[in-house]
């Protein structure tokens, strides 16, 4: 880091601060520990953080303070806080993407709950690791080889809440 002085350098096209030669578009150069390294933080701001966005509040599923990817002129992807209560403690993260080519908004594809539990294309996980219900790709847990082709997938209907279990490149049910 830097002690005294400069805190900020523009050079080549890159910004830095906390160096004098940063090595991207944008380095923040900050070697505090973010943690108590037994799996807790601090909750109180000292300076430990290298960037730090706001969570406004404002009740239940409000979402402040973005990191957002965009091409051209719209935006693609973004990662933002949202609030999962009406008491402001519960933040949580939620992934927003583009599901299709073309243009129109985002949509919710994955949320990281403040209890801990993951929900990929739900809101609201229940379990650990919550997907929502249906037959389509988006909805199984699935595997791949390396050549891209499908090997076997798990779905749970959404019509008879079955679990199915699929096998092979043309995804036959095996078993329900």
């Amino acid at each position: 880091g830097i002690s005294g002085g400069t805190t900020m350098t523009i050079q080549n096209g890159k910004v830095g601060i906390g160096t004098t030669s940063p090595d991207a578009t944008l380095e923040l150069y900050n070697i505090s520990q973010t943690s108590d390294g037994d799996g807790s933080a601090t909750e109180t701001l000292s300076g430990q953080d290298s960037l730090l966005l706001q969570a406004a509040g404002g009740g239940v599923d409000k979402t402040t303070g973005s990191i957002t990817w965009r091409s051209g002129s719209r935006r693609r992807a973004m990662i933002t806080s949202v609030q999962e209560n009406t008491d402001g403690d519960y933040q949580g993260i939620a992934f927003y993407t583009r599901g299709t080519d073309g243009p129109g908004d985002m949509f919710e594809s994955m949320r990281i709950a403040h209890s801990g539990k993951v929900g990929i294309r739900t809101s609201a996980p229940l379990f650990g690791l919550s997907i929502a219900q249906g037959t389509a790709d988006v909805n199984k847990i699935g595997w791949n080889d390396a050549g891209g082709f499908k090997r076997a997938s798990l779905s749970c209907s959404s019509s008879t809440d079955a679990l199915q279990f699929h096998t092979g490149t043309s995804d036959t049910e095996r078993m329900r």
